[in-house]
């Protein structure tokens, strides 16, 4: 019989990969050259921000788009100068990560620049500027944003939905609430998250009629919208019913901001299937902490009892059941005022357990 010698390699450690990811931008092979910025990009790696500027003049413009990007991520001030010659890049994608990347480094100096790129030809620079503009706050720009409702590009109509949001624009709601027809899915479901920051009142109907829509996320983010606006408690519990778990879990979480106590038995009955994603269930039982009623004591407590049971660990997938666990906790400390003792999780248990049987 032969035995089978099994080669253990040692982990790198964050420094040695850091300097693979280094070496891996000198590669003559772009992608490898493109995956390495993206990968320092991610980790803000403030060491690569020279040999990251030292590619802005790469003959690939993927590379320099992912470079414009990863310069961006890191937030490192002095590749302003650098990101803003990339403005002028015959590349629309490498532009119009220039231009993003400036606008979370805070460059206002390009703001003029930045409403410029508002008419570009590339929808990439278009969608890009209505971002920057909308992270830099600039006000001034929100008559030429909403103009980009109408874009050919859904793209752009869907980055000036969002920048309108994030700009606090009321006159421009009556524009966007025409786009939860919109042929394309993205743009509807960005006006649907829209509608919700902005507090339409008067689009409840609209994103009621987006609660039915086939695309999942724009059913998720309506009925997030629904519950932000503060619409009726019983135009979102259907949506506790959905196929799509991500949509249930916006629906608990919409119930639980209008606090609806009509609600509590359906979330009540998803936090206690054991067959429900975890994700879900938290999200109803963080929704019973918000609505803080008496009624939602007793399966708070047989969710903790049940949970107290299993072996979790981070290592074996279930840390999110020990999220569940304590949202459990944090649920019954709202709704009672009391934090009761324990050291484990069994130990809380049984402490609720006990504390309950003696107020009965």
């Amino acid at each position: 019989m032969i035995g089978l010698i099994l080669l253990v390699l040692p982990l790198q450690t964050e420094k040695e990969q850091i300097d693979a990811l280094l070496e891996d931008l000198k590669s003559k092979r772009p992608e490898t050259r493109i995956s390495a910025a993206n990968e320092l990009g991610e980790l803000k790696v403030k060491s690569a921000v020279q040999p990251l500027m030292d590619l802005l003049k790469d003959k690939s413009a993927d590379v320099r788009e992912a470079v414009a990007w990863a310069l961006g991520e890191i937030g490192e001030p002095r590749a302003i100068s650098s990101l803003e010659n990339l403005m002028d890049d015959s590349d629309p994608g490498v532009k119009a990560a220039a231009c993003e990347s400036l606008a979370a480094l805070g460059c206002r100096s390009k703001i003029d620049r930045f409403k410029e790129f508002l008419k570009d030809s590339s929808g990439a620079v278009r969608a890009a500027a209505s971002w920057s503009l909308a992270k830099l706050k600039e006000q001034s720009a929100t008559s030429a944003i909403a103009a980009l409702l109408e874009d050919e590009d859904p793209e752009v109509r869907s980055n000036a939905c969002e920048a309108l949001a994030t700009l606090e624009d009321i006159p421009s709601v009556a524009k966007i609430k025409k786009l939860v027809k919109d042929s394309d899915a993205t743009v509807r479901a960005s006006a649907a998250l829209a509608l919700g920051a902005l507090k339409a009142v008067d689009c409840i109907e609209e994103l009621k009629g987006l609660t039915a829509d086939k695309d999942k996320e724009v059913r998720e983010n309506a009925v997030e919208a629904l519950g932000k606006i503060g619409a009726p408690a019983s135009s979102i519990q259907k949506l506790l019913q959905d196929p799509e778990p991500d949509v249930r879990a916006a629906a608990a979480w919409s119930l639980g901001e209008l606090k609806a106590k009509d609600s509590i038995k359906a979330l009540a009955d998803i936090l206690k299937s054991k067959s429900e994603e975890t994700f879900v269930r938290s999200s109803a039982c963080e929704a019973l902490g918000k609505i803080r009623s008496e009624e939602s004591i007793p399966v708070l407590i047989d969710t903790l009892d049940d949970l107290s049971t299993v072996t979790i660990t981070a290592d074996d997938g279930k840390s999110a059941l020990k999220s569940l666990q304590q949202l459990s906790i944090q649920a019954l400390e709202s709704i009672t005022g009391k934090a009761l003792p324990g050291a484990g999780s069994f130990d809380k248990a049984e402490a609720w357990k006990k504390w309950f049987s003696e107020r009965k």
